[in-house]
């Protein structure tokens, strides 16, 4: 019942004084991953009065409550510059993830970059590649050449441990600062085992950034995958990088077009998006496009419906069908809205209040 307390005040804001005392006894007398727990949740929580306590645990003997103590000193650094010489100890230390995590809340005291590289590239540069990988996440933060990791992000992905390989691709996404050097990251991830990774790496290839053949001809592969979700994602990017890479209109055409018909409801939305985000009104969207208009799953019509929203008047043919779905008052009410900003966009006027 406690910790059901404690999960429930933490989300309100709320912690009470016994579980911070509780957490921070347990950092100090707790077996090694109770201390390491504790180490964790004490910055989790923001449990400032226990930034002298992870400042002394930063000189644990278990490598994992140095690196959370470190990991945590960062989530506080606001409080923690009383921590600084500490961490510039631990810059030193033995266990990768610990200078990782000091050198992080270092970097947010404002300490000086030049102070922060050598140690971040010696750990980039050693064997465990899950630290190897988040030091070179953080060298890029600080500025570095994502260019000068590539090898090491690659070598990440061949860990057997599949968090870790989640964890590279999770890093991509989150620096939302597309680089052409992880485009051979991204293409080795689109092949991982793992559906997730695989998911994520296609949907990251969404960028004009990563538009050249190798990744139009790898996500044309993938709208083929065995996971409903790397064809979903697969076919949201073809749209943005397709022609940009040098595949003609017609290839992703055709793809999309075969995505349409995918078994699965989300990946024929996902196909309807895409071909409306073309803005084309070829002979062959406008059909397949029409025929999802009449598709089983309600989030297909509705994606079909707002496709020739997205069209406009050069679609102009279906406006019969569209007036057929707003008319149809036993339709999803999305659906119909749908069609009816389709309609305004043909130039038909709709009247919303009736509605």
């Amino acid at each position: 019942m406690r910790l059901a307390a404690i999960l429930i005040l933490t989300t309100l804001g709320a912690l009470p004084a016994w579980a911070n005392e509780g957490t921070i006894k347990q950092l100090k007398k707790g077996k090694p991953p109770e201390r390491a727990e504790a180490a964790w949740n004490l910055g989790q929580w923001k449990v400032y009065a226990a930034i002298p306590d992870l400042i002394a645990a930063l000189k644990d003997k278990d490598p994992y409550v140095r690196g959370n103590a470190a990991a945590s000193l960062w989530a506080m650094a606001d409080h923690a510059s009383s921590a600084k010489p500490a961490l510039k100890e631990t810059l030193q230390d033995s266990h990768g993830q610990a200078v990782v995590n000091a050198a992080g809340a270092l970097w947010a005291m404002n300490t000086p970059k030049a102070e922060l590289i050598p140690p971040l590239e010696e750990v980039a540069a050693g064997r465990d590649r899950g630290d190897a990988a988040n030091a070179a996440d953080l060298l890029t933060r600080l500025g570095k050449d994502p260019g000068e990791y590539t090898h090491v992000l690659l070598n990440a992905l061949n860990d057997p441990n599949p968090e870790i390989r989640k964890e590279v691709i999770e890093d991509i996404r989150e620096q939302k600062k597309d680089s052409p050097a992880y485009i051979p990251v991204l293409l080795k991830a689109l092949t991982d085992k793992d559906e997730v990774i695989r998911s994520w790496s296609a949907s990251e290839l969404g960028s004009k950034t990563y538009a050249v053949p190798e990744v139009v001809a790898a996500l044309k592969k993938a709208t083929s995958d065995k996971s409903e979700y790397v064809r979903s994602s697969a076919a949201s990017s073809l749209q943005t990088v397709g022609v940009a890479g040098g595949a003609s209109g017609g290839e992703v055409v055709d793809t999309l077009l075969k995505s349409l018909q995918d078994r699965k409801g989300s990946v024929r939305a996902e196909a309807a998006e895409s071909l409306g985000e073309m803005k084309k009104a070829t002979p062959e969207i406008v059909a397949g496009l029409r025929a999802a208009l009449t598709d089983k799953d309600k989030d297909v019509r509705n994606k079909a419906a707002d496709a020739f929203a997205a069209i406009g008047k050069p679609a102009k043919e279906v406006v019969p069908d569209l007036w057929a779905i707003w008319n149809n008052k036993k339709e999803d009410t999305f659906v119909r809205h749908a069609a009816g900003r389709a309609l305004g966009a043909m130039g038909e006027k709709v009247n919303w209040r009736e509605d």
